[in-house]
């Protein structure tokens, strides 16, 4: 049903489509409670009611999904790599390894994190800015680009 036309070389789209719909459903859900996290650790207030009602209030429903574009164009897609790299781990190592589902998935969570940890940084930044409407993601990776380069999100990767 789901097959590649090229199954018969290892190509099967299911573990893809199903990463990917868990990507996108997942983001689309969460958002909003990671919108309040992130903006009580920001320091808004110690109270995530707070936190909600004074969004609500002053950005509208528009306020809680603030910076999801990063998240929803990346975690689908990695999500997606994730469950392929997995499967095709486990089917590569089935019977050479005691450890198969362990390998499996040690390397299929640690090659899409490098991917994603751009996106989050940004995404981050756009959850606490409070009320300002003009920065969109594409805007703020521009000026971000033009006023420091990368480094801002290669310090928050890899902490120098």
């Amino acid at each position: 049903f789901f097959s590649h036309p090229m199954s018969g070389l290892g190509w099967d789209l299911v573990p893809s489509l199903s990463g990917l719909t868990a990507g996108t459903v997942g983001v689309l859900i969460s958002h909003p409670f990671d919108t309040v996290k992130t903006r009580i650790q920001a320091g808004w207030s110690t109270r995530g009611h707070a936190v909600l009602s004074t969004t609500l209030q002053e950005q509208g429903i528009h306020g809680l999904y603030r910076g999801i574009l990063p998240p929803l164009l990346s975690v689908g897609l990695v999500q997606a790599a994730t469950f392929t790299i997995y499967q095709h781990m486990k089917n590569a190592l089935d019977g050479k390894v005691q450890c198969q589902t362990f390998l499996a998935g040690l390397v299929s969570g640690a090659i899409p994190s490098f991917f994603t940890l751009p996106s989050y940084y940004v995404k981050v930044q756009l959850q606490n800015e409070k009320g300002k409407f003009g920065t969109g993601t594409l805007q703020y990776c521009c000026n971000l680009m033009q006023q420091h380069g990368v480094r801002p999100v290669l310090r928050a990767m890899y902490g120098k």
